[in-house]
């Protein structure tokens, strides 16, 4: 039978199971959870022969017995196969039925196979959801589904049902199982303890008040367990379990004002700081500044350099696997080169050897000659992100001499603290709710026949064994940051906080809320390159920004978006200029952008791991180092003339600065810094207005300098081969500087500037004509613009409409 119990740091291991088992197995959710488990009573376990082990050793070990016994399907393979691989085998065969132009359905048909496969082990119930589906998407998951089957693949699912259907207790060493440390078990999990426990004891553990916070869809509640034996707390269990934080006065927290941790921290000793978040990133422990430690980081450190090669491999338009190794192996031999002058090219290097390797495997798997169209580019990028190593281990030292272990919320289980900071920040509140799938009715079906994964369980179970893990100790201190009782009010209340009123009203902290109510502003107060741009990408997105005042872009907080650190990288190059290009050495560089890039995270809040605080470093240092190298070739082509660094064009009618402008007394040239390619536009997009940044600011530059604009251009600080100008010809015999350089007659030149002028007066036209009208329909310029769009939530554009 299913036996559900509720712990605490009181309960024995001993007490744990019924008499009737002598020698469980302790299942944990991993490898952490089963050390924590292992530090609270290391001398019961090994007395009695028991070492904890994660659910896929178990899945692993369980498949091995099976295979060694008659009752195994001999056309079942004999491991249990991985995301990636699953997505390699379908891949393989998905082009030679429904062609590498289906490539959507492909990605959505998967991602409704996940949901169906760790939904239930009853195939009956199954039949039911593919109901639900259109025709394409019903035969695509359908034909993944069989295709699994018929290749005797062992999937999480088929791993769960064999175990379900042969597993009896005679290929158990031991006579039961114990459950420890889960905050969510899956449907097929769920289905496969439930039949389990038909011939032996299954016992689950659940940190004491939990069972109060469940509703009918939670997963406890799907497993089939003898109602007599659930051990629910009592009344006063529940009365006393909140006690188990004692702050040095009861029921009051300290309050900080400030993202700055180190000198509230610093103030007493404490052997350990808990962060109320899922994950600890470089940007909280740079918030720590007095303290040393090892922390455990989680983060994705692969995905922005696959993505990177991703991107270029499309560029070059391979077509044979030969080509594409060639191309990998001379990444690869690049990045050795550059390797024993910075370490962190490892990533690079490791990025490279995953695409060669799922190659490989995709040729054995593949149904048919190997052909790299986009659809395969895309799953080896896709198997390559499965496959990255996803955790690190980082040591920091600070300046001070105090030591302390650096925790996160999901490192608690289990685990027994005293002396401890609670740090509770407005970013970090849990509690939250999060829903995402493809098919919502499918969904709202599958919680009908199975658990739904809870996120708001899911955070309450970690923080109840938060509640455990800390003992009552005067020592322990509960450090909220001001604002965050509004936001989470809910959380506060589970730990038994209370904060005075007046200790939280600060004037400076405001409720983020968005407003509903949608008016016009009326009129455009200055033009700006932006908004013009803005204007001619989607006219939407322009009604978003510009009459509702709604500027809210996503940002992810794990990350520097590209324009913070073209700030700095122009701050870099202004920096060195003014003490002379000439003589700049690397390690100058380096000392100057460490320092810039380490005052903005800090001042800006942002979560940033280590290495990608060195990803960015690197960039910063190689972007300013080719900045300096253009200036410095400016100035030699053009002597006498000044330099000025974001020139103000700003004046009643305009706004906008200039990255670089050149001037003397007869004529000027403009350059703006892009960090990438992607940045700079084409020619042919200058000549024909579909960006206007540069032409708007040559002909506001005009209006204040009274002076010509003979030639313009975008340095590609990444790549300096892949800049653009546009030069008039008078001037572009003696400017010679990497890029693409398009030298225009002195005729044209004068030509293309009135007629920018006239161009530029059209849209102003139609932009005062849409403030009257209040009618701009969505038709972006490129399906980018949609992506980070304040407007996406009330856009209805679907690629459907045809510019009138």
């Amino acid at each position: 039978m299913v036996i559900i119990r509720e712990i605490s740091h009181e309960d024995n291991f001993e007490n744990l199971y019924s008499t009737r088992i002598k020698h469980p197995i302790v299942l944990t959710p991993g490898p952490k959870e089963a050390d924590n488990i292992r530090y609270l009573n290391q001398q019961f376990f090994f007395q009695n022969r028991l070492d904890p082990i994660t659910m896929s050793a178990f899945t692993n070990d369980m498949i091995d017995r099976l295979c060694r016994s008659d009752s195994y399907p001999n056309n079942f393979k004999t491991k249990v196969y991985r995301k990636a691989e699953i997505f390699l085998n379908l891949a393989g065969a998905w082009e030679s039925v429904f062609g590498s132009e289906q490539d959507e359905l492909f990605y959505q048909a998967y991602r409704v196979l996940s949901e169906l496969r760790g939904s239930t082990l009853y195939l009956n119930l199954i039949s039911e959801a593919l109901d639900l589906l259109s025709s394409d998407l019903k035969k695509a998951v359908s034909l993944m589904w069989a295709f699994i089957d018929e290749q005797g693949i062992v999937d999480e699912h088929r791993a769960y049902k064999l175990i379900e259907e042969n597993a009896t207790r005679k290929h158990f060493e031991h006579d039961g199982i114990l459950v420890v440390g889960f905050n969510h078990l899956s449907a097929v999990q769920v289905d496969m303890f439930n039949h389990i426990s038909s011939y032996m004891d299954v016992i689950i553990t659940l940190p004491k008040g939990i069972m109060n916070n469940l509703t009918r869809f939670d997963w406890p509640m799907w497993l089939e367990q003898d109602e007599t034996l659930i051990n629910l707390q009592s009344k006063d269990d529940d009365k006393n379990k909140k006690k188990l934080i004692d702050t040095r006065q009861p029921h009051k927290s300290e309050v900080f004002a400030q993202n700055r941790l180190g000198d509230v921290i610093g103030e007493t000793f404490s052997d350990t700081i808990i962060l109320l978040k899922d994950e600890i990133e470089m940007a909280d422990l740079l918030e720590l500044p007095f303290v040393n430690y090892d922390a455990r980081i989680s983060n994705d450190i692969y995905s922005e350099r696959i993505n990177n090669l991703y991107e270029e491999i499309r560029s070059k338009k391979l077509k044979t696997p030969d080509e594409y190794r060639l191309f990998i192996k001379l990444k690869i031999k690049e990045s050795l080169i550059k390797q024993s002058d910075d370490p962190s090219t490892f990533v690079d290097i490791k990025a490279a050897y995953l695409f060669h390797q799922v190659l490989n495997n995709l040729e054995k798997e593949y149904i048919g000659n190997v052909t790299l169209t986009d659809f395969i580019l895309r799953v080896i990028k896709n198997v390559c992100l499965l496959n990255a190593p996803r955790s690190s281990t980082v040591s920091y030292t600070g300046q001070g001499v105090k030591k302390c272990e650096v925790l996160s919320i999901n490192d608690l289980k289990l685990k027994r603290l005293e002396s401890v900071n609670l740090i509770i920040k407005r970013d970090f509140l849990p509690f939250g709710i999060s829903f995402d799938a493809s098919n919502r009715e499918l969904v709202s079906f599958l919680s009908t026949i199975g658990p739904i994964k809870n996120t708001s369980l899911n955070n309450r179970i970690n923080l109840c064994w938060l509640l455990m893990s800390l003992d009552a100790d005067p020592k322990n201190r509960i450090l909220i940051e001001v604002g965050a009782k509004d936001l989470g009010a809910e959380l506060l209340q589970f730990l038994n906080i209370e904060v005075k009123e007046t200790i939280l009203s600060n004037s400076e902290i405001k409720e983020i809320r968005k407003d509903n109510s949608r008016k016009y502003d009326g009129k455009v107060n200055k033009y700006s390159a932006t908004l013009i741009q803005t204007y001619l990408d989607c006219p939407k997105k322009f009604e978003e920004v510009y009459y509702y005042q709604n500027k809210n872009f996503p940002k992810l907080k794990s990350d520097l978006l590209a324009n913070a650190l073209g700030i700095l990288e122009h701050e870099i190059i202004a920096h060195f200029y003014e003490r002379n290009t000439d003589n700049i050495s690397e390690d100058q560089i380096r000392e100057i952008s460490k320092e810039l890039l380490s005052k903005f995270i800090i001042n800006q809040n942002i979560c940033l791991s280590e290495i990608k605080f060195q990803t960015h470093l690197n960039e910063l240092v190689i972007n300013s180092l080719n900045g300096i190298k253009v200036v410095g070739l400016l100035k030699n082509h053009l002597p006498g003339y000044n330099f000025e660094f974001e020139f103000n064009i700003s004046s009643e009618q305009y706004a906008g600065s200039v990255d670089l402008l050149i001037y003397n007394e007869s004529d000027f040239f403009i350059f703006d810094f892009k960090r990438s390619q992607s940045g700079a536009s084409s020619h042919s997009e200058l000549l024909r207005f579909e960006s206007i940044q540069l032409p708007f600011y040559q002909m506001v530059t005009e209006n204040s300098k009274k002076i010509p604009c003979n030639g313009y251009g975008y340095i590609v600080l990444n790549n300096l081969n892949e800049s653009v100008h546009l030069f008039s010809s008078l001037s572009s015999d003696k400017i010679k500087i990497p890029g693409k350089i398009k030298d225009i007659s002195t005729e044209d030149w004068g030509g293309y500037r009135e007629k920018f002028k006239d161009f530029f007066a059209n849209v102003k036209n139609e932009i005062v004509e849409s403030f009257e009208t209040k009618d701009l329909m969505a038709f972006p310029k490129k399906q980018i613009t949609c992506e980070y769009c304040p407007a996406k939530l009330y856009c209805t554009y679907e690629g459907k409409h045809e510019k009138s």
